[in-house]
């Protein structure tokens, strides 16, 4: 079974580069256990991180490699339906105006190109 959550986080990641980037949401998709399948962190500036199995860390951060305590994130879970798949994009990106289209994303050529959960509204 998978699972699913969104959670703020209410301080800054404290590490360069990301550290000026502001507070952020994360997203969550998880196994019956907790352990972190695929995490998606969007920043209040619209910086975007997304980490998977496939691709655990880069320079900007990396999958939580701690299982989300289930009976803490209980209040956090979302639907599926909440998140969509959103076509090929950079890992790490910027978006000019989040949950619209299109999406325009920043031009740092060194990131690799990947499925991004989306959050949609």
């Amino acid at each position: 079974m998978t699972l699913y959550f969104k959670r703020h986080w209410n301080e800054t990641t404290g590490d360069e580069p990301t550290d000026t980037w502001g507070t952020s949401d994360y997203y969550f998709e998880t196994d019956e256990e907790g352990n972190v399948l695929k995490q998606l962190q969007i920043f209040v500036n619209g910086n975007c991180l997304k980490y998977d199995l496939d691709y655990l860390d880069d320079k900007y951060g990396g999958i939580s490699e701690v299982p989300l305590d289930l009976s803490e994130f209980k209040e956090f879970q979302i639907s599926e339906q909440y998140l969509t798949k959103f076509g090929k994009t950079p890992r790490t990106q910027s978006f000019q105006k989040l949950f619209a289209l299109p999406i325009h994303f920043g031009d740092n050529q060194d990131l690799k190109e990947h499925e991004l959960l989306l959050v949609t509204l």
